[in-house]
């Protein structure tokens, strides 16, 4: 880390994430500070700032800090004056509803996809509504050898057609880890685009067996939302999944994200 700057850290879990307090992040933020978070983000894979209290326009000058935004079409739940933000909500009328309800990483059916997610909540529900996050760096160590050689030289296939590698090599660290979408996935395929052995059995297979690992108890992260909070992920180092928050307890996300480079698929 930048011997500059130093933090208050907790971390979440013995493995990976990490809380940060004493960063006020409302305002622009010294080079020096902007690298200790993204090289903090490295090590940890998600980070958590708690209660940061950002209004929209402050959500986005902060992300824009660590690249460029994506921005996304008009609709009638948006604010046209932030296209940066995508709202996500219990609520119909306040944000899209029922998404990202399995393991994935944000933007993964893009050609460029998805670097970095910023998720701030701006109305936390009294019950349910909860994130949970995994490391999919741990996730992938965790599979037994001969598999991860297997995966090294697969391929997914979104239903839009977008083609990424099942294992991304970060290019900061160097690390190895899943790079996934289990909701968006249609197929696994070889470097010569062939489907696994030509064995949708096999497609099957290594499809519950990502499941499985990303499913296993004690291995990831879930976190009870407070009013304010942001927490920031590195979408080749991590995964995450929404859980449903009842209509009776309005739940209002905000989320920006920084593109990614068509020459990291």
């Amino acid at each position: 880390m930048n011997s500059n700057v130093s933090f208050n850290f907790t971390e979440l879990t013995p493995s990976f994430g990490a809380k940060i307090e004493g960063v006020d992040l409302r305002g622009p933020l010294d080079s020096d500070l902007i690298d200790a978070i993204k090289e903090s983000l490295w090590k940890y894979h998600i980070l958590l700032f708690p209660t940061a209290g950002l209004t929209e326009q402050q959500q986005i000058d902060f992300s824009m800090q660590f690249g460029e935004l994506e921005k996304f079409p008009a609709h009638p739940v948006m604010n046209p004056n932030y296209p940066e933000i995508y709202p996500v909500s219990n609520i119909e009328s306040r944000g899209f509803g029922d998404i990202g309800l399995y393991w994935h990483a944000d933007g993964s059916f893009r050609p460029r996809p998805t670097v970095l997610s910023f998720f701030y909540m701006e109305q936390a529900p009294l019950i349910g509504g909860e994130t949970c996050y995994t490391s999919t760096v741990h996730a992938f160590s965790a599979l037994p050898e001969e598999i991860q050689h297997e995966m090294m030289e697969l391929k997914t296939v979104h239903g839009n057609g977008t083609v990424h590698r099942l294992v991304r090599t970060h290019p900061n660290t160097g690390t190895k880890a899943l790079f996934v979408n289990l909701g968006m996935m249609v197929a696994i395929v070889d470097t010569r685009g062939e489907i696994v052995g030509v064995s949708p059995k096999r497609n099957r297979i290594l499809l519950e067996l990502i499941q499985d690992t990303l499913d296993r108890e004690g291995t990831y992260y879930t976190h009870h939302w407070k009013d304010g909070d942001l927490i920031i992920a590195d979408n080749r180092l991590a995964a995450h999944k929404a859980k449903r928050a009842p209509a009776e307890y309005p739940r209002l996300l905000r989320r920006t994200t920084t593109k990614g480079e068509l020459r990291e698929a």
